[in-house]
């Protein structure tokens, strides 16, 4: 088997190492821990840098409206962009890290106005609320609960973390929620439904940082669902089949997900043993020292 990258794929894995070089290694000093402490303009520069740089909708299939370059293509381009620091909360990629639900991509051609093309062609966000207080790993627990009432659905429920909605410029154009419409059939009852936002049937409960600014962006919330009030035709797929769209989205997000890992544990070595050779003691530089060699090795 040739693992040899085609010279599509080395292109694209170049033009991601020239975006941390020519956009985030300049911005490094002062962007800080917290991305949504950086300031709006610079923000949604480096948001509208990414989608120039043709890094939208890369594995999304092209009849779609993406590229159609697959997943490895994708992945080479979290694998290198980590290089930078800008790039490790990932605010200003979220939408193109993500992608539109695949769901989108064989949905009626108004949804795909509404909900697809905005997020490939735009500087567009959109939300997950998956987990919930009670749900976290364990998706098919959710008790989000959303009730066919004539052309509308309804529903209640509270979601966890979620990336906030209120940095300026990165308000989410609309929320991706699944929610149970048939309580009997356990994960096969649970649907997914697209809801607009600012919605008036849902609200921010509190906002919290999490560990780690890698982790959902350093900053989470909880959403509250108190009767919100929906369009049925705002039902994605097929109702039932909601807990098999998350495993579909999902499974694609954590390859992405495994790569991004990789790159920055490249990342940090390729740090440690410059510094290595860089620090002095005693007279030597730290790679001279066979504990510091061995933990580069290891």
């Amino acid at each position: 088997m040739d693992f040899e990258l085609s010279k599509e794929q080395k292109e694209i894995k170049a033009r991601a190492a020239a975006f941390v070089e020519e956009v985030c290694r300049p911005l490094e000093d002062s962007w800080g821990i917290d991305d949504y402490a950086v300031p709006h303009d610079i923000l949604m520069g480096v948001v509208g840098k990414f989608r120039e740089y043709g890094f939208r909708g890369l594995a999304v299939p092209k009849e779609a409206g993406g590229q159609g370059l697959g997943t490895v293509a994708k992945c080479l381009v979290y694998e290198e962009i980590v290089k930078s620091t800008v790039m490790h909360g990932l605010l200003a990629t979220w939408s193109g890290f993500l992608d539109p639900h695949p769901a989108l991509h064989v949905a009626p051609e108004w949804q795909k106005e509404a909900y697809l093309y905005p997020i490939l062609k735009e500087d567009k966000f959109y939300h997950i609320n998956i987990s919930e207080p009670g749900a976290g790993s364990d998706a098919a627990a959710i008790q989000t609960t959303a009730v066919r009432d004539g052309d509308n659905y309804i529903i209640n429920g509270i979601k966890r973390w979620a990336p906030p909605p209120n940095h300026p410029g990165i308000t989410p154009k609309y929320l991706l929620c699944y929610a149970v419409t048939d309580p009997s059939k356990g994960y096969e009852g649970i649907s997914l439904f697209l809801v607009d936002y600012p919605n008036p049937g849902v609200s921010v409960l509190r906002e919290y940082e999490t560990m780690a600014p890698g982790t959902y962006l350093g900053r989470s919330c909880d959403y509250e669902y108190k009767n919100c009030v929906i369009p049925a035709k705002n039902l994605l797929g097929q109702e039932g089949m909601g807990f098999r769209y998350m495993m579909d989205q999902l499974n694609r997000n954590r390859t992405v997900i495994g790569v991004r890992l990789t790159g920055t544990a490249r990342w940090a070595q390729t740090q440690a043993a410059r510094r290595a050779r860089e620090r002095e003691t005693f007279g030597k530089p730290l790679a001279e020292r066979q504990a510091i060699q061995w933990m580069l090795a290891e």
